[in-house]
Order: structure tokens, then sequence, then C-alpha cells
């Protein structure tokens, strides 16, 4: 379906390291770009690197400025060069090969793939190539939604490691939320006013887990991405989760 909400282990990073990321997470005003070859020189690597595609950047002002200045699409501008490039910090860490990060059987992406069947409860029906060039699995939006709820409504103070993990990282897109998809993106929008947990996907997919738990997954069926933060609210109001003027008024603005 083209989303990917694997949380991943990555081992064997010293604190430095840590404090760092960590650091930059809570920083504002910086463009998406720059936190990816960050990510890159914190693990001694370079653009080079990345496996996904060149692409032009998502923000239509930087995007024409590179255009006036006869700029060419690069692989950092590419909108999964963040994933991509924690990707590779996670195979240093763990001495795993770089080069080959992207291979299905590689160890980083049979760990993602068992990551996402413990989260979904379901094997991978299929998998196939994403338009980053990553490997993305087939699930139901059943699945989906149970892995987006279980995700949503972690607590990092689980007995479990893999809850730790999940809810550490919905703390850090509620506090960081121009992180998810950039700054005045709809997703973006969604979180900072609503506190929701919120992930578009590729195709019109879309997640969203209201403060109370209540979780939908959904699925444009034209594949236009568009409409689908608007709709994951108003689905949300319907269940109870979110107030309809709340709602009503973030689908107006954003």
């Amino acid at each position: 379906m083209g989303m990917r909400m694997a949380v991943m282990t990555i081992r064997n990073i010293d604190d430095a390291i840590k404090t760092r990321l960590r650091v930059r997470a809570a920083m504002h005003g910086r463009s998406m770009e720059d936190e990816a070859r960050d990510i890159l020189r914190s693990a001694g690597l370079g653009e080079d690197d990345l496996g996904c595609p060149p692409s032009w950047p998502t923000d239509t002002a930087t995007r024409d400025e590179m255009v006036r200045e006869l700029g060419r699409p690069e692989r950092v501008r590419m909108n999964c060069s963040g994933k991509h490039a924690t990707m590779l910090l996670a195979c240093v860490a763990n001495g795993w090969d770089t080069a080959t990060y992207l291979d299905p059987n590689h160890p980083l992406q049979l760990h993602i793939r068992e990551v996402v069947e413990r989260l979904t409860g379901a094997k991978v029906a299929a998998t196939a190539v994403d338009g980053c060039g990553a490997p993305v699995h087939a699930m139901s939006l059943t699945a989906l939604a149970r892995a987006a709820h279980r995700i949503g409504t972690a607590s990092e103070r689980s007995p479990f490691a893999l809850h730790r993990l999940a809810g550490t990282l919905v703390r850090a897109v509620r506090e960081n939320p121009w992180a998810i998809d950039g700054p005045g993106r709809p997703d973006t929008i969604a979180i900072e006013r609503l506190g929701v947990f919120a992930k578009g996907g590729a195709e019109g997919v879309m997640i969203m887990t209201a403060p109370n738990g209540v979780t939908v997954a959904l699925k444009v069926l034209d594949g236009s991405g568009r409409a689908a933060t608007a709709i994951a609210l108003t689905l949300l109001v319907r269940a109870g989760a979110l107030a309809a003027a709340d709602a009503r008024s973030e689908r107006m603005d954003g």
C-alpha cells in the first residue's frame, strides 16, 4: 500500500550520536534535506549512498527556486530520503552492508518485515518495490489499522521493548509534527492542532489515531491523497473521538 510504519531497533549507536539526533529532532526551521544529510553524516555516509531515486522537493517554493537556478533532482530531495538515511544508519550501527540495504533479504529488511508482522498480527501477503525503491509489504486495511492502533497507543513505560520504542516514536511525532510530512502539510497540521497521530501513504492510504486511541485506516479508491486527511478526520468525528468543530476548522484551514 505504499506505507511503511515499522519501528526499528537501532542497536550499538554511541551516546554522542543519540544526543545529536535528539537535538536535531527538536529543532525547527530546517529543511528535511538538512535532517537527512546530518543523519548520513552521523553514519559516516554521504548522499550517494542513498538508494532512493533523485527527486524534486515537495515544497513548491524550494522546487521553483531550484528550477530558476537550473538545479536538478537529487536523491536527498526525495520525500523518503530521511527514511533511507535512517535505514543506512541502522545498517552501520549493526555492522550490516550498506550497499545492499534495499535487498528484501538484507538483515535490515528482514527485521522490518518481522516488525511489520508483529504489529499487524498477520503474515505479509506479498512484497513489492515502493516508489522510493524500498521493499513494501501488502496487508489488509484491518491489519494496517491494528498496527496503527498499537503504535498510536503504545506507552514508553510498556514492559515490551517494541511498544516502548513505538511510544517514543509517537511522542517524537507529536512534539515535532513538521518532521512527519514537512511544515504546512495536511498531516502536520492535523497533528499540531488536534494531537492525533497521523501518516499518509502512497495511493491515498491514510492512518490516524485520536488522543483517546480510536484509530482509522483508509484507502482512497482512485489513489489520490488530497482528501485522505479530511476523510480520516470525518471518520474520527463520527466515532466520537474528535469534536466536530475542531475537525471542521482543521479541514477548512488545511
